[in-house]
C-alpha cells in the first residue's frame, strides 16, 4: 500500500446533495485530463471547508458524477486569521503572490491601489487570481480557499480591523521588527514596486498600523508579500510549529 495522496478537486457545496457530488466546468476538465475512470478514488473539498473522499461514477461531456463515501475533519488551516493586503503590481506578479499566500495559509487577500501602484486589475485578472487560489489550495491540501477582494483604495485598507495591523516599509528603522504580544488576527500591508509615499505611511500609522522592516535589502513587492506572510505565520500562526 502506498501513501500517495488521491487527486484533489474543488466542488461548490451547492453541487453536493447527500452522497452525490457533481463536477462541472474547469474541475470536470481537470479530472478528464487526469484520465480518471469510473471507480477512481479522489478527494473533494468545498467552499464550506469540508473535505470528502469520493469515487468517480459517471463521466459525460457536461459533468462528472461522484459518490461521496467519507467526510474528513482533517484541518490544515492556520489558527491565525491573516489578511494580506498587496498593492497592484505589474504583469503577473500578483499571480505568484496569490499562489504562495494560499500555500502559506493566508485567509484573505486584498488588492489595493495607491499612488505608485502600477498595472491593471480588471475582471479577467481577478478571475485568474481566483483560479490560482483554487489550484494552490488543491495542491497544498487546504480545506479553505482564501477570499480575494479588491481592487480598493488604500484608504479602505486603512479602515479594516484586526488585532494587529502591520505595514512593510523599507524606511522603517532597522529594529522595526514585529511588535511583542499575541494576535489572533493580523492585517499585513505591502506596497507597490515604488514603495509607499510618506503621506501614505502617515495615513496608515494614524489608522493604527505598525511599520516593520523586512531587513536591510530592498525587496520587490511580490518578494516582500511572500516573505512578510511567512514571517507573520511563523510568529503567530502555524508555520514552523513542528520545528519548535
Amino acid at each position: 500500500m502506498t501513501g500517495k495522496r488521491p487527486p484533489r478537486f474543488f466542488v461548490p457545496s451547492a453541487a453536493i446533495t447527500g452522497e452525490r457530488a457533481l463536477l462541472r466546468g474547469a474541475e470536470r476538465h481537470h479530472l478528464r485530463v487526469r484520465r480518471l475512470r469510473p471507480g477512481a478514488r479522489v478527494e473533494l473539498f468545498d467552499d464550506l471547508g469540508r473535505i470528502f473522499e469520493a469515487v468517480v461514477n459517471g463521466v459525460t461531456d457536461e459533468q462528472i458524477e461522484l459518490t461521496v463515501n467519507e467526510r474528513h475533519a482533517r484541518d490544515r488551516e492556520s489558527p491565525l486569521d491573516l489578511t494580506l493586503a498587496i498593492a497592484v503590481l505589474k504583469a503577473d506578479k500578483i499571480d505568484l503572490v496569490v499562489e504562495k499566500a494560499t500555500e502559506l495559509g493566508v485567509a484573505h487577500i486584498v488588492v489595493f491601489t495607491c499612488r505608485r501602484a502600477l498595472g491593471g486589475s480588471g475582471r479577467a485578472r481577478f478571475e485568474r487570481w481566483q483560479r490560482i487560489a483554487v489550484s494552490a489550495a488543491k495542491q497544498c491540501g487546504r480545506r479553505l480557499i482564501p477570499d480575494i477582494e479588491g481592487p480598493e483604495p488604500l484608504s479602505r485598507v486603512a479602515e479594516r480591523s484586526a488585532d494587529l495591523k502591520l505595514v512593510c516599509w523599507e524606511d522603517a528603522a532597522a529594529a522595526g521588527g514585529l511588535p511583542p504580544g499575541g494576535a489572533s488576527s493580523v492585517l499585513l500591508a505591502v506596497g507597490p514596486e515604488g514603495g509607499f509615499t510618506i503621506d501614505e505611511i502617515a495615513e496608515l500609522q494614524r489608522a493604527g498600523f505598525h511599520t516593520v522592516s523586512l531587513g536591510p535589502r530592498i525587496l520587490r513587492g511580490e518578494t516582500a508579500a511572500i516573505a512578510g506572510a511567512a514571517i507573520v505565520q511563523q510568529r503567530w500562526g502555524d508555520l514552523g510549529a513542528r520545528l519548535a
